[in-house]
């Protein structure tokens, strides 16, 4: 439908003139230059402090839904650098354990080793142990540990200690797990 203009002059007007603006909201009429934008759920225009609030809300949201990923990012991150860092411990261990190989095929360093760890001499010459007050030996050389020499605690009892102790043994002996 078309609107009516008014006649030049004639003074008459259109119903949407004589309303006016309160007139045509209470009657429901409308007009397009003068509408007012609908938003979000209808609550008029928004304002900056809305639009602050639902931007805030998103980058939370973004930040929520990042965080477990970041925990697993950084926790591996971790994980690879204690993996590098034993790599380069184990490669190291590889190394000295290769040059120690190689100095074992050298003769002269197994003869140095044999003279200072087992106490061995060469034809031909005199081997000397120095023995402590205490009755150790002194200096490099064979030794045995104290916990596997049965000597060093039969020495140092006297002999009737050691017969009792070996008639309690015999008089217990080793009970059998299994039946005859």
């Amino acid at each position: 439908m078309a609107r009516a203009e008014p006649a030049a002059g004639t003074g008459r007007s259109t119903p949407d003139e004589r309303t006016g603006p309160a007139g045509r909201a209470g009657k429901g009429g409308s007009s397009s230059s003068r509408r007012q934008p609908r938003t979000l759920l209808g609550l008029g225009r928004l304002s900056l402090t809305s639009r602050a609030f639902i931007l805030a809300a998103a980058v939370v949201m973004v930040i929520v839904m990042i965080t477990p990923s970041l925990g697993v990012y950084f926790k591996q991150r971790s994980e690879l650098a204690d993996l590098t860092a034993q790599q380069a411990q184990t490669s190291q261990s590889i190394d000295s354990l290769r040059d120690e190989l190689e100095r074992w095929d050298d003769p002269d360093y197994v003869r140095s080793q044999a003279r200072s760890q087992l106490g061995w001499v060469v034809p031909g010459e005199t081997g000397f142990r120095v023995i402590g007050k205490d009755g150790k030996v002194m200096g490099p050389g064979a030794e045995l540990d104290s916990a596997g020499s049965t000597a060093t605690t039969t020495a140092t009892s006297p002999w009737w200690q050691k017969l009792t102790g070996s008639v309690r043994t015999a008089d217990k002996p080793v009970a059998t797990t299994g039946k005859r």
